[in-house]
């Protein structure tokens, strides 16, 4: 029985050696684990979010400039004009059509002001025109149709 012990003694003396200086196996470190916390859950009482103005002003103006709108090719919203003002969204997305008979595109953008939460949502403006700069706060003085 003393055999055995000297045995295993032996054994897990070999187990925790450690490595010789100068080893060029050194031991690896412990992998990071990132825990990222479950989206929230959102109802019809939550307050719209700018990808939630960008969809909702494409889809409002999918037929403003007439024709069909499935030949009409949009910025993606990484691509388009979408900010906060006075707690609702200003969305700017421009777009083109595919050529017309006579060969030439339309070029255009859709423009909306948007508010309130998914149940509930509020425009301020929203229609088609021609392109312009979104960043300038005088060409927002447009009719909409609402």
């Amino acid at each position: 029985m003393t055999a055995i012990f000297a045995a295993l003694a032996a054994l897990s003396v070999s187990a925790c050696t450690a490595l010789p200086t100068g080893s060029s196996n050194p031991p690896s470190p412990a992998p990071t684990v990132t825990v990222t916390a479950a989206p929230e859950a959102r109802s019809a009482d939550s307050p719209l979010e700018a990808v939630d103005g960008y969809a909702l002003c494409r889809a409002v103006n999918a037929t403003t400039f007439g024709g069909d709108a499935s030949d009409m090719v949009w910025n993606g919203f990484d691509d388009s004009f979408v900010e906060p003002i006075d707690e609702r969204w200003r969305v700017y997305i421009e777009t083109t059509s595919f050529p017309n008979a006579d060969g030439v595109p339309f070029e255009g953008a859709a423009f909306c002001e948007v508010g309130g939460t998914i149940g509930n949502v509020e425009w301020n403006i929203f229609g088609g025109s021609e392109r312009f700069d979104p960043t300038d706060e005088t060409a927002w003085n447009l009719e909409g149709d609402d």
